[in-house]
Formats: C-alpha cells, structure tokens, sequence
C-alpha cells in the first residue's frame, strides 16, 4: 500500500466516491479545501440510505462544523481534497479503470457518431441516386395538328424525345462522375447495387471473363477523354457539343435498330475484345480498345444482351448468369490475355467458315453478346487502352 497523500479536485473526489463508498467512509481523517471556508478536516463521514453520504467538516475559521454532501465537491464549492495513504493505491487502481471505461465510451461514442454519418451520407446519396434517375420518354405529350403527316409526327415525336434528355441527362452523368472514383478504388457503393454488382464481376470472373471490352475509333479519343467518360448514342444526340465530329463504327442499319428497340440509351460493352462485329468494323477503320474492369458493373443502371444488342432477337437479362452462354467457347476465341495487355491473339472467325447454319446462329449469338451500361460510362473504371493494329497501350491521356 502507499505511504503517499495526493491530492485531488473536488469533481474528481466526487466521481471516486461515488464507486468506492466502502473505502471513503473508512477514512475520515482527510483535509479539504473550501473556496471561501478556507482548509478544513473531515471529523466524520455520515452514511445515508439511498443519497450520498454526509461530510461533517470543521474548519478553523469558524471554529465550526459545517455538513456537506457530494454535490459540494462535484460544484467545486470544495475544491481541493487531500486522500489519505490509505486510499491513494485505490484510487489509482480506480482511475486506471476509470481511464479505461472512459477512453472505451469515447471510442464507442466516435465509432456511433461515424457510423451516423456515414449513413447520413448514404442515405443522402440514396436520395440523389434517386432523384438523378432518367426515366424513358412517353410520347404521349407531344403535341400535333390531327392533320398533321406521320413524318411530321415522327419528327416531332423524336424532337421532344431529345429535349427530354436533355434536361435530364446532366444530373445523371454528374452522379455517376461523383461516384465512380470511390467504386473503382473499392469503396462500398449504394445497394443493393452494390451487392448486385460484385455479385455479376464475381460470377464473370469465375467464368474467365477478367474485363469488359469496348472498342472505338481512335479519332474519338480527344472528345472521350474531354467528356471523362463514354457517351451513349442518345447522350451524344442530346448533349453533343457543336462541331465535334463523332466516328461511328455502327452502321446505319444498326443505329436504327438501336433506336427501334430503345437501346440507344446504353453504353456497350463485350465479354471478349474480338467479337464478329468487332472484325467487321475493323476492316476500314483505325480502332483501339478500351478495357474495362468489371466493377462498372455495381453503378447500376446494367443489363445483359444475349447477342448483339441491336438485333431483333436479342433478349436482354438483369443478370449475367441468366444469360446461358457458353463462357468456355467465349474464352477460347478471345485468345489469352495478360494481366496488363491486350488480347494477345486475334483468330478471325465467320459464317462463311461453319457448314453448320445452327452452330454458326448459337456462335454469333455466344459472342456477340453484349453488357449494356446506361447513359454515360466513367473512365475511372478503364484499366487501358491499346491500340488494335500493334497491341501498343496507349496513355490515358485524361489523367495528366
């Protein structure tokens, strides 16, 4: 036991007390100080059921006896008290606990108070997901003379259809821009996007589809890192910057069946980089690749194209696993690939070489289905771009 006094502030007695009445009321012999009394001794410690107990303390200036409870020491009206020895190894076993329980509280207090917040914040990001949403067109407001021709119906109709994207598109993109950062370095994103997103690369990535792939002509570059992201076709109509030349690799037939089905809204992307539309377009244009990590994949606002997208017959699925394709088939025809290139091979395949008309129908099918990304597609998520010609990557020249 120590042979030391300490001193304490009258606050700190009160909380000492209050743990450890059994040991206070054995030791009355303790000085005080009273702010306007002066020193005094505690002649006697008066226990009281259910309240604090009672200090009877007399102090030399008035010769007198003057009776205190805790509230005394806890105001500060008794300001100093001198713990005798005896209760100086107690008090510190008390305080280290004390220290303890109080550095634990304030722990758990900033812990609840981060976890507030942070749902604060996702909840007010919810609220802004939600109120970014574009929602399709109904051209039920569009207005026309009851004499008017069908062109002119047509062309009305497909006028106030861009007006309407572009009011709302913006908003849109700019969330995806804000989000985009945190999801592709590993931040949980909104769910159940979130979920469902992990779950499709997940399942992907079982399958040996590592990346998503997209590719372009090389003379829209400039114009995509500008725009920090990819466009899709109905965001180029209705928010194109004037005198910006886009090169499209679609040909009109395909840019009208797009439109026909109402998927000219989506940004696409490929399972393999070497696909039969792929080859087709690569015969009379410079291309590049961009690949993409599947994580784009938790922003929602995703669908799955069994078979190209702009066919008739393509049906679309909210998951990759509904899409039963034939991965093994998809992953020989990519070729391999490494972790930081390119496909490393580029084997060609067309109907004319098939004898089967089924096999070749279920091949084109298999690989030229498609992920369908709404509206706008980050660049965060881009993991490289290569030059299709000689394989060579090429800078992201949006991140200087």
């Amino acid at each position: 036991m120590s042979n030391e006094s300490i001193e304490l502030e009258g606050p700190d007695f009160s909380r000492f007390a209050k743990k450890n009445a059994e040991w206070v009321l054995l030791c009355p012999s303790m000085a005080v100080v009273h702010q306007t009394l002066g020193l005094g001794t505690v002649e006697t410690i008066v226990p009281r059921e259910g309240r604090s107990p009672l200090f009877c303390i007399f102090f030399a200036s008035t010769e007198k006896i003057s009776k205190f409870n805790l509230d005394a020491f806890d105001s500060g009206k008794l300001s100093v008290v001198g713990l005798p020895p005896v209760l100086t190894t107690r008090f510190r076993v008390w305080k280290t606990d004390f220290e303890r329980i109080e550095a634990e509280r304030e722990t758990a207090v900033k812990a609840a108070r981060a976890k507030a917040e942070d749902e604060e914040k996702k909840a007010l990001e919810c609220r802004r997901e939600v109120e970014s949403r574009v929602y399709p067109f109904f051209g039920s407001t569009v207005e026309v003379s009851p004499y008017a021709s069908a062109l002119e119906y047509i062309e009305r109709h497909e006028a106030a259809r861009i007006e309407h994207y572009r009011k709302s598109l913006p908003p849109r993109i700019e969330w995806l821009k804000d989000w985009a950062p945190k999801v592709s370095q590993g931040e949980a994103g909104l769910e159940p996007m979130w979920s469902e997103g992990r779950a499709a690369a997940s399942y992907l990535k079982k399958q040996g589809i590592a990346h998503l792939w997209h590719f372009t002509d090389i003379r829209n570059l400039p114009s995509i890192y500008e725009s920090g992201g990819l466009l899709s076709s109905l965001a180029l109509k209705a928010l194109g910057a004037k005198n910006v030349q886009v090169w499209r690799s679609s040909n009109d037939e395909s840019i009208r069946r797009d439109r026909k089905h109402r998927r000219d809204d989506s940004v696409r992307l490929s399972f393999i980089a070497n696909s039969f539309f792929f080859q087709r377009a690569n015969r009379n244009a410079r291309l590049v690749w961009l690949r993409f990590s599947p994580l784009v994949l938790s922003l929602g606002d995703v669908s799955y194209s069994r078979g190209n997208a702009a066919s008739d017959f393509a049906s679309l699925y909210l998951r990759p696993d509904s899409l039963g394709l034939d991965w093994e088939q998809m992953k020989s025809f990519s070729g391999c690939q490494t972790e930081d290139g390119p496909p490393l091979s580029y084997p060609t395949s067309y109907a004319s070489e098939w004898d089967d008309p089924e096999s070749t129908r279920m091949k084109k099918v298999n690989l030229n289905s498609e992920v369908l990304v709404k509206h706008f597609l980050p660049l965060d998520f881009c993991t490289g771009i290569f030059d299709v010609q000689n394989g060579v990557r090429i800078p992201l020249g949006w991140k200087k």
